[in-house]
């Protein structure tokens, strides 16, 4: 897991931080979905968990459930998440409202820096639900709702024949059509390179998509980083309580805080193979505990 992953735990830490007249933290709002409904097609396939939400600091956590597995068509089991050709993206796009139901912002999920929330969202089971995080702007936030879009990316499809030699097929989904009329114009030792690099291709697909489905390869180093972690979380939580019953020493504790930050999130940025299940669990739970103890300090 790389630098993406600690993004997340940074964020909250540090934007915790900012200042503003009501002292050392910013107080969360509080925000409620106009219905549990998500505009568009993954309507059919999402719903939003309905009770309130929390928004600190320019920052929303919306849990989104899955009421109905798949996705529309033309997708297929196995097919990558991601924005290249052969690929499908889902996009979740939540207008924030004001009171008066106007819309004062809009955040869109990124399929690229989400990657890991979208990849995690998809693999639910009807019933389940994972989180999205929103970025909100205004402060006059009162409700929101959830637009939804699908794309499938088809494979951007050329011609395999060629009078070059050296003749490439770039199609991974090669027909016996297309290796047969190959073969009129081609040696028939081309023919067999480029088929086995078919063959190759295949496998790296199938590989990628286990990779995508079960992200728990090697988690070996992750226990000694999350008990860290979790030295860290409790430390910041004792903290941002110094802090807000107003103990001034809480400042100079926080330099230090900000060296051990940067300290993990070189760690984690090492090349560390992705948690197991276990290890993703347990890295949940710690993160959790740090954004309960401080909403519940308002």
């Amino acid at each position: 897991m790389k630098k993406l992953f600690v993004l997340f735990t940074l964020v909250i830490a540090l934007s915790m931080v900012s200042c503003n007249e009501g002292g050392l933290f910013r107080k969360p709002i509080t925000i409620s979905p106009v219905s549990e409904s998500i505009n568009g097609v993954l309507g059919e396939y999402y719903s939003i968990v309905n009770h309130d939400y929390k928004v600190l600091d320019g920052v929303v956590r919306i849990d989104l459930k899955r009421i109905q597995d798949g996705f529309p068509a033309p997708w297929q089991k196995n097919t990558l998440l991601g924005y290249s050709d052969g690929c499908y993206e889902p996009t979740f796009t939540v207008e924030f409202l004001d009171e008066a139901g106007n819309v004062v912002s809009k955040s869109t999920t990124d399929i690229v820096a989400q990657k890991d929330e979208l990849r995690f969202l998809a693999a639910n089971r009807v019933g389940e639900s994972s989180t999205i995080i929103f970025h909100v702007n205004g402060n006059n936030v009162n409700k929101f709702r959830v637009n939804s879009l699908f794309e499938v990316h088809e494979i951007n499809r050329q011609s395999i024949i060629s009078s070059e030699p050296n003749l490439g097929f770039d199609e991974i989904d090669t027909t016996a059509t297309d290796l047969i009329e190959a073969a009129e114009s081609i040696e028939i030792g081309d023919l067999i390179d480029q088929a086995a690099d078919i063959i190759e291709d295949h496998i790296d697909a199938a590989v990628e998509t286990l990779e995508e489905a079960v992200p728990t390869r090697n988690g070996k180093n992750w226990d000694k980083l999350l008990d860290e972690y979790e030295q860290y979380v409790d430390s910041y939580i004792k903290l941002v309580k110094k802090a807000t019953s107003g103990d001034m020493s809480a400042i100079a504790e926080y330099a230090s805080m900000l060296e051990s930050a940067e300290r993990l999130s070189n760690e984690i940025e090492k090349d560390q193979g992705e948690m197991t299940s276990a290890q993703l669990k347990r890295y949940t739970k710690i993160t959790q505990k740090l954004t309960n103890a401080v909403l519940e300090m308002y």
